[in-house]
């Protein structure tokens, strides 16, 4: 607050905005889902939904390091919209919230079957659930669910690199302030959010 007078020619004071709930839950929710009370879809489900990926290799909506608190996964949930437009954390969430440094996907790697059995796995799977399919109403929750695997496959193979900020030169880090202690973790989480905008993520929320 010591240094806001120095900044404070490039401010603009918004009076036009009021809001009903002052509470920090009902806050965070009103931001990323409209509503402060009833379930809605995240902002990012809606752009995901709307304009679909740019990459068939990643999810259109990735959070970066989301808390448990404050309305919690319900700020990056689908809610009615189809459950492949909700968003995919990077980093578990939970409070304190992860450390940028060490937010990572899970499961992105298999110890015991190669990419060649997994793969097979993925095939088998989607030839009985067209076989189900057709003999049956479609299941929308188990279509995505098996979505959801065939992209977490995909995803083993491109993610590792784009979060792996040691591949930025150093002049780069320090225009982000990572290395320097109040500044490191977001400026950690921002990069990242950077590079998975470049490599055509949709919508990469940093909380």
């Amino acid at each position: 607050w010591e240094h806001l007078p120095g900044v404070s020619d490039e401010l603009c004071v918004i009076n036009s905005v009021c809001e009903t709930n002052v509470a920090h839950g009902g806050a965070c929710m009103k931001i990323h889902c409209g509503d402060e009370a009833f379930l809605r879809p995240s902002m990012g489900s809606w752009v995901s939904y709307g304009l679909g990926t740019e990459s068939e290799n990643l999810p259109g909506f990735i959070t970066i390091c989301p808390t448990t608190l404050h309305g919690g996964v319900n700020n990056f949930g689908a809610a009615f919209l189809p459950s492949s437009h909700q968003g995919v954390p990077l980093g578990a969430p939970g409070y304190p919230n992860t450390l940028a440094k060490d937010a990572k996907f899970n499961y992105m790697t298999n110890d015991s079957l190669s990419p060649r059995q997994q793969k097979l796995q993925l095939e088998l799977l989607r030839k009985l659930h067209e076989r189900n399919r057709s003999n049956s109403t479609i299941n929308e929750a188990l279509e995505a669910r098996i979505q959801s695997f065939e992209l977490a496959f995909r995803m083993q193979a491109k993610t590792p690199g784009l979060v792996d900020l040691s591949r930025e030169t150093k002049e780069t880090q320090q225009l982000y302030g990572i290395g320097d202690g109040p500044t490191d973790r977001n400026g950690r989480a921002c990069l990242m959010a950077r590079r998975l905008s470049e490599a055509g993520v949709r919508f990469v929320p940093v909380t």
